[in-house]
């Protein structure tokens, strides 16, 4: 498996000069919190390849790396929303959307939730949360710098690619959805659907799903408490798995197409076809974003940051951990 691409590498905002108009330290804050992000990211990845498990086969198998999946889309996802928090920070992007702003405009949803200032207590927070895609592009729009217009390019060719794209079964934006309302990721390697066998005579029962067969049956079901009066209908359909809907006298129904949603199943080698392209693809966007900023970084000069040591992390067998 080829993980090895890598993205520009920052340290801690602190030792950074700040510069008048921009929000540079807060930039390079949400930097580090991408590709922290994005480091969870890989290592799930790494251990959602079925290619880590050369002894492990069938449910054990398809069991270990539904764990690691999940973490990967959620961590991906949350990579994309952290991007966009680069800019909106370094540029400024949310004083555009304050009441005085110049894209201010309620009716096309261009507003912060309450009018955002600097250096007031809760103000980063305030602004995290009135981060979104259609803000950024609507600044990028209206940029004459060639840079950022470009950026602009690229970052609506990877959401029109990876976040909402019609033409895909899934993208890692749908499947963290999923997660984040059902609390469950829905694999078919772990999915079986249901058997059914019918007796179709005193001395033959036979497997629907092994003889590619199809049922309906309908019938009424009756009220407990008095067995002669029909409470409502009960029909039970097998198609590719088993589907019981009941129906009470009243009205009210329940269909059983509402339970059993076979089109939300996922293969994991498909989620990890998408998690590598996915990963690979927002790390060029990143690099393009951080070609914008990169020329205004610049440790501060006080004497008391000239010593600065950065260390390199210490290397560690995750094997050893998630494998043994």
């Amino acid at each position: 498996m080829n993980l090895t691409d890598k993205p520009s590498n920052l340290y801690s905002p602190e030792y950074y000069m700040e510069i008048e108009k921009y929000d540079l330290r807060l930039a390079v804050l949400k930097v580090n919190d991408f590709l922290e992000t994005l480091s969870d990211a890989t290592i799930s990845i790494i251990y959602s390849n079925k290619d880590e498990y050369p002894n492990l086969q069938g449910t054990e198998l398809a069991f270990i790396r539904r764990i690691h999946t999940r973490h990967a889309v959620i961590d991906l996802n949350n990579c994309f929303d952290l991007l966009l928090q680069i800019p909106w920070f370094y540029y400024r992007i949310w004083q555009d959307f304050n009441p005085d702003g110049r894209f201010y405009n309620k009716d096309k949803n261009y507003f912060n939730k309450k009018k955002i200032i600097r250096n007031t207590d809760g103000w980063v927070e305030s602004s995290e949360q009135d981060c979104n895609y259609d803000k950024i592009i609507k600044f990028l729009e209206n940029q004459s710098d060639q840079g950022l217009l470009k950026f602009k390019t690229h970052l609506n060719k990877f959401k029109r690619k990876y976040i909402f794209n019609r033409n895909k079964k899934f993208t890692v934006r749908t499947i963290t959805n999923q997660i984040k309302h059902n609390n469950s990721l829905k694999v078919k390697e772990l999915q079986a659907p249901t058997e059914l066998n019918v007796e179709v005579t005193p001395k033959k029962t036979i497997n629907l799903k092994n003889e590619d067969l199809k049922m309906l049956c309908n019938g009424n079901f009756f009220d407990e408490n008095n067995p002669q009066s029909v409470a409502g209908k009960i029909s039970v359909k097998y198609e590719d798995d088993l589907y019981v809907d009941i129906e009470y006298k009243s009205g009210e129904r329940f269909r059983g197409k509402d339970f059993v949603k076979p089109t939300q199943l996922y293969s994991l080698d498909d989620i990890y076809t998408e998690l590598v392209s996915y990963r690979s693809a927002i790390i060029s966007l990143y690099n393009e974003l951080y070609k914008l900023i990169e020329p205004t970084l610049s440790i501060n000069p006080s004497p008391l940051f000239k010593s600065i040591n950065f260390k390199k992390a210490p290397s560690i067998d995750l094997d050893k951990y998630f494998k043994e």
